[in-house]
């Protein structure tokens, strides 16, 4: 979120990301479909909650490298609504982040060989995306055995409390501004998730 911000204030670009408060997620989210809906050029800069979200279709996509189901995700944002035979392609750049966070090594499984097949390809269809993803991408491991992190209800034991304490785990909060806000809501039975902001455990 925090690289996503930085670079929408260098380049005056629109922000979209998940760390916003209900109220004005909804906001930005129509003002960024509205944009990609009228002529011209729009220039948003997004985190990877875009992937699903947001019903747009851009010229061009350019992402840090991601998972490949992610890339696979991301491209369909760009020439979404083209028909077979019309003639119109997109572009699509991927580059390295300085980190991986939020991604692992192992989520990262045959990105740049699944970049490398793509390269001379003119026009990347879909059925060539699910074939590369069946070739090169992460494989599913299989496991029966007993897992007390999910079997043992809200009290895991010692040994399972570090799977849960996840770096990134989100918590709900207020905003200092919002609590008189929140307080009025709450007095008077009104709903007050659109107030609620998701942070990170160590903000």
């Amino acid at each position: 979120v925090e690289r996503c911000q930085r670079l929408a204030q260098r380049f005056q670009a629109y922000c979209y990301h998940s760390r916003f408060k209900l109220d004005d997620r909804k906001k930005r989210h129509d003002e960024v479909i509205g944009l990609f809906n009228k002529p011209g050029g729009v220039l948003a800069i997004t985190t990877q909650v875009c992937e699903m979200s947001l019903d747009i279709s851009s010229d061009i996509l350019i992402s840090e490298l991601c998972p490949i189901t992610s890339m696979i995700q991301r491209m369909g944002r760009n020439n979404r609504f083209a028909k077979p035979g019309d003639g119109t392609l997109g572009e699509v750049y991927f580059y390295p982040p300085a980190e991986n966070v939020p991604y692992s090594k192992e989520d990262l499984t045959g990105v740049n060989e699944f970049l490398r097949a793509l390269v001379d390809v003119p026009a990347v269809s879909q059925s060539l995306l699910q074939a590369l993803l069946e070739e090169l991408g992460p494989r599913e491991e299989v496991n029966n055995r007993y897992m007390a992190f999910l079997e043992d209800g809200p009290w895991a034991s010692s040994r399972e409390v570090a799977l849960r304490a996840v770096q990134d785990y989100k918590v709900p909060a207020i905003l200092d501004y919002d609590i008189d806000q929140y307080e009025e809501r709450k007095a008077n039975g009104m709903p007050t998730d659109g107030l609620v902001l998701a942070v990170s455990r160590t903000q």
